[in-house]
């Protein structure tokens, strides 16, 4: 048998065995809201996912509204946007969000949950959602407003997930952002958006990434200072202040008991496994943190320094600087 035979074989079978699984598991939604995570890829939001969704009754979607990452049953209920990133709404894109999550929260449709019933956090009965989203922090007023939930919005350092992303070989999502006029007019002055465009066209790989991090970032971060009931949690102060911000986490989201939170904290997750430089893992287990937040810096010259904090400043982003490994409060 053919290799991509035999891979498309055991895709299929992988995914029989999880449609079986979620048929196994009952879901009644409890008192308690659902929750919306907005995070950053290769910004460790698989890791606080994992983590969220070990608490009892807990079930968690990872990647909820990437076309890329759901099956083609699934994404046939996903708004359509060109590179899969939603940026701004029309009644189509409003219309088809309110079904989606109407379908999801009601446990009628199944995305990307936990289907390893031999694992420990893996639950049978669950009464509450976390949905990871990565492909949508444009949004994340209008869901807050309309779902019912609670959010979280989870940063890590604009250049450390740009490095990461370039060491992964992944593309950015510039051109669309680009060439969305609503979108434009909405976050960006005319000065930002000129400076944006030069970048598309002649930056260096590492200015593009990192300006594709602010323009996915820039309207939550925007409405951060005016959304008090939103829980902004770092990257970085999760992995150096691991059980106090994990604590506070638990009281935001009503959960009683954190010790499984605290416990899967100490997990890497499978991104971190399959896809963080070698040795995250190692220094994760060994309690290395300030090695691990500052691990993007290796392999950077004082030019990707000074080019990544001017974009930084140009686009008034105060929540970090490249002199510095945890984030700035504001």
């Amino acid at each position: 048998m053919r290799k991509h035979n035999r891979a498309e074989l055991r895709a299929l079978l992988k995914q029989v065995i999880k449609v079986l699984v979620w048929s196994l598991v009952k879901h009644k939604q409890g008192s308690k809201k659902n929750i919306l995570l907005f995070a950053n890829r290769r910004g460790g939001s698989t890791w606080i996912t994992q983590i969220i969704g070990a608490t009892r009754g807990m079930t968690f979607i990872d990647h909820g509204l990437s076309i890329h990452n759901v099956s083609k049953y699934v994404s046939g209920f996903v708004p359509k946007v060109d590179d899969g990133h939603i940026r701004t709404l029309n009644p189509d894109i409003r219309n088809q969000l309110k079904t989606y999550f109407d379908e999801v929260f009601n446990h009628d449709l199944r995305v990307n949950s936990p289907w390893k019933f031999w694992e420990k956090t893996f639950n049978f009965q669950t009464d509450r959602i976390v949905m990871k989203i990565t492909a949508a922090k444009s949004v994340i007023d209008f869901c807050d407003k309309e779902f019912n939930c609670q959010i979280i919005y989870f940063t890590r350092h604009p250049v450390a997930c740009a490095t990461a992303s370039l060491r992964n070989n992944w593309g950015h999502h510039l051109k669309g952002y680009l060439e969305n006029d609503h979108f434009l007019n909405a976050h960006l002055s005319e000065s930002e958006i000129s400076f944006a465009k030069s970048i598309y066209q002649s930056g260096s790989e590492i200015e593009k990434h990192t300006l594709n991090w602010v323009l996915e970032n820039k309207a939550a971060l925007d409405l951060l200072p005016k959304r008090n009931h939103w829980f902004h949690l770092t990257y970085e102060e999760l992995v150096v202040d691991t059980n106090q911000q994990l604590i506070k986490l638990a009281e935001f989201l009503e959960i009683k008991d954190p010790k499984p939170m605290l416990h899967q904290a100490g997990v890497p997750s499978r991104s971190t496994r399959g896809l963080s430089q070698k040795g995250t893992s190692d220094l994760i287990i060994q309690g290395e943190k300030e090695k691990v937040i500052g691990r993007w810096k290796q392999g950077l010259s004082p030019n990707d320094l000074a080019v990544t904090q001017k974009i930084l400043d140009d686009f008034n982003i105060q929540l970090y600087s490249v002199n510095e490994l945890m984030p700035i409060k504001l």
